[in-house]
């Protein structure tokens, strides 16, 4: 996606890639959890570019890891856009949707990839236990893995 947060002017942050938090191993189809994420970050542009229509600079999408949850690691995905509604929890069945156009499958598929894999996906995870930095203010999830 990297040609992508070029186009938006998205910053991307993953301390993961640069040392600075520490990786994990799953056992997940790849090809199922690269469209989830993919989705994630699908949504993330298009309501970065609705909260920051003409200040570019401060569009920002941060993933990182963490081992808050007992059950196992997540990855942990955030952005500084408008953030999700107070119901979000009804963002992963079929046809809900916040966006005008929207088709409400997007989370719904991301939800079904994870339990299709034995994850769970979490949305609005406690931005402090799971180690979200403050400028990530919009909208967040965790993807966490069983150990097993």
């Amino acid at each position: 996606n990297e040609n992508r947060f070029d186009v938006h002017e998205i910053t991307f942050s993953c301390p993961v890639l640069t040392g600075e938090q520490k990786g994990f191993d799953v056992k997940v189809s790849l090809g199922m959890m690269l469209g989830a994420l993919s989705n994630l970050v699908d949504n993330s542009i298009y309501w970065l570019q609705i909260r920051w229509p003409k200040d570019r600079s401060r569009r920002a999408i941060y993933i990182g890891t963490t081992d808050f949850y007992e059950e196992g690691p997540a990855l942990v995905f955030a952005d500084n856009g408008p953030g999700l509604p107070t119901n979000s929890a009804e963002l992963t069945k079929p046809f809900v949707t916040t966006k005008p156009d929207g088709m409400g499958l997007g989370l719904y598929y991301v939800n079904l990839v994870c339990e299709l894999n034995g994850a769970r996906l979490i949305i609005s995870p406690d931005r402090t236990d799971v180690g979200i930095p403050r400028a990530y203010s919009g909208a967040a999830f965790a993807i966490v893995f069983n150990k097993g």
